[in-house]
C-alpha cells in the first residue's frame, strides 16, 4: 500500500503471497525490491511504486539476508552467512559479483552505508563477542562496535545522512519492575 504525502487516500501498490519485505532506493532513483519466500527458496523482483510488479531479480536456496544500495543500483546478498559469502546484483544488467568477507566467515543483516559504499554487517569475534562491521564492495572488512561480552548486536541500519545508526542489541540481561497504584 501507499499514502501520497501531501495527503489523500491509501492506494495498493501490489499484490503477491508470500511477500518477506521489501526496500525502496533513495529519490531521485524510484526503483524498490521486494522479496518472496515460496517454500524454501528465495525470490528479488523489482517493482515501481508507481508502477507496480516489475521483473524477477535473483532467486536463491533459503532465506538470505539482504539490501538494496540507496541509488537503487544493486542488491547485496549474504548468499552463505557461515562462509561470508555476499553476492552483488546489479539491477541494471543482472551481473553478478560474489564477495567473501575475509577474516569474517558469520555474516549476520545487511544494510547499505549511507554513502553506497559498503554495508554494516553483524558477525563475531574469534572470543565470540559481537561485533559490528563496515564491509567495502571488495569484502575487506574492518570492526566499528564491538560488544560487551553480554551483549549481542544483530544488525545496524545507518540513518540517510550517514550520521547515526539504530541498533538492534539483545542483553542477557532481565530487569523486573514493580508497579504500583496504577
Amino acid at each position: 500500500m501507499g499514502v501520497p504525502l501531501a495527503g489523500g487516500g491509501p492506494r495498493q501498490i501490489l499484490e503477491d503471497t508470500g511477500i518477506d519485505g521489501f526496500s525502496c532506493a533513495r529519490a531521485p532513483a524510484a526503483v524498490c525490491v521486494y522479496n518472496k519466500v515460496a517454500g524454501k527458496t528465495t525470490t528479488f523482483i523489482a517493482f515501481d511504486t508507481q508502477k507496480g510488479r516489475g521483473r524477477e531479480v535473483a532467486r536463491f536456496d533459503g532465506w538470505p539476508s539482504w539490501a538494496l544500495s540507496p541509488d537503487g543500483s544493486q542488491l547485496a546478498v549474504v548468499t552463505d552467512g557461515h562462509q561470508g559469502r555476499l553476492q552483488f546484483i546489479s539491477l541494471m544488467t543482472g551481473a553478478t559479483r560474489d564477495v567473501v568477507v575475509k577474516d569474517w566467515p558469520v555474516m549476520r543483516g545487511a544494510y547499505w552505508k549511507a554513502d553506497g559504499r559498503g554495508l554494516l554487517m553483524g558477525s563475531f569475534t574469534p572470543r565470540g563477542t559481537s561485533v559490528i562491521l563496515d564491509v567495502d564492495l571488495d569484502g575487506k572488512a574492518h570492526v566499528i562496535l564491538e560488544s560487551d561480552p553480554h551483549e549481542q548486536f544483530y544488525w545496524a541500519i545507518p540513518s540517510p545522512d550517514g550520521r547515526y545508526v539504530a541498533l538492534n542489541v539483545v542483553t542477557g540481561e532481565d530487569n523486573v519492575w514493580m508497579v504500583e497504584n496504577f
